[in-house]
């Protein structure tokens, strides 16, 4: 009975694959601050993050453009609102919306948030919406066919 051993084509099967690969990770200029619990939002291939929670547990507001082209950050108008984390967000065409999520610093107590705003990057400006119906948290959103 033979015995085949399939390491050499194994092998050369993931070389080809790896080496074949149109896209590869790449490491960017690293953020200098910490966050978690943030949004982010991608308009015109530069990505958009910020509120969430800081290293010392304040919900923050600040916004944070990221350039790939350039490999930088600049920091954009904050939010109007309250800081949050939890929040939502996502973008349509041009524009990136934010909403809902918890205000709640180590001093605070919990809240629950509804409001709703429109981040215009073109004059670096944000426009509250509409309310929404219900206060929301840990929410994941999307755009599809310019519907958030």
């Amino acid at each position: 009975m033979r015995k085949y051993i399939l390491i050499v084509p194994t092998i050369l099967l993931f070389t080809i694959l790896v080496s074949a690969a149109p896209n590869a990770w790449r490491r960017v200029t690293d953020m200098t601050w910490k966050r978690e619990r943030a949004v982010s939002f991608v308009i015109n291939s530069k990505a958009y993050f910020g509120m969430g929670q800081d290293s010392a547990n304040f919900t923050m507001k600040d916004l944070w453009e990221y350039d790939p082209i350039t490999d930088t950050y600049t920091q954009k108008a904050d939010l109007p609102g309250l800081g949050r984390r939890d929040a939502f967000g996502f973008a349509i065409g041009t524009k990136g919306y934010v909403g809902g999520g918890i205000d709640t610093d180590i001093f605070d107590a919990l809240r629950v948030l509804k409001d709703f705003y429109e981040f215009n990057p073109a004059n670096n400006s944000w426009s509250q919406k509409a309310d929404m119906l219900n206060e929301i948290f840990f929410l994941t959103a999307f755009a599809i066919n310019g519907k958030g």
